[in-house]
């Protein structure tokens, strides 16, 4: 983020998106471009991100491993933000959290986090 535009730009702050305690996008704030070059996957990536996400938080605890330090804002930073790796414990909220995901699902899952080291 440009910091003449942004106060404490490499700090994790959401609420700087808040004013008076409602949604604020600020004018030069457009991750997804405008006008004829818009991304054309823009409303459909929010809903799958949002999709996801609701049901990974509904159906998961998500916390800090024992004796772990909370993850950095520092990485990599190229065509977008890249995190360094760090450890997260998920647990599941309940015993039928998982039984209405599909087997592919975790498939995927275990192979996408194989190749994180």
């Amino acid at each position: 983020m440009d910091p003449d535009l942004w106060e404490d730009p490499e700090e994790f702050r959401p609420e700087r998106f808040l004013v008076n305690g409602r949604v604020h996008k600020p004018d030069y704030f457009m991750p997804f471009s405008v006008g004829r070059r818009m991304c054309l996957g823009n409303h459909l990536t929010q809903s799958e991100v949002f999709l996801f996400l609701s049901n990974l938080l509904q159906r998961y605890t998500l916390e800090l491993p024992e004796g772990e330090q909370p993850p950095s804002m520092d990485g990599h930073v190229a065509v977008s933000h890249t995190p360094r790796p760090f450890r997260v414990k998920i647990t599941p909220r309940n015993s039928t959290a998982t039984e209405t995901i599909p087997t592919s699902v975790f498939a995927s899952a275990q192979q996408l986090c194989s190749g994180l080291g």
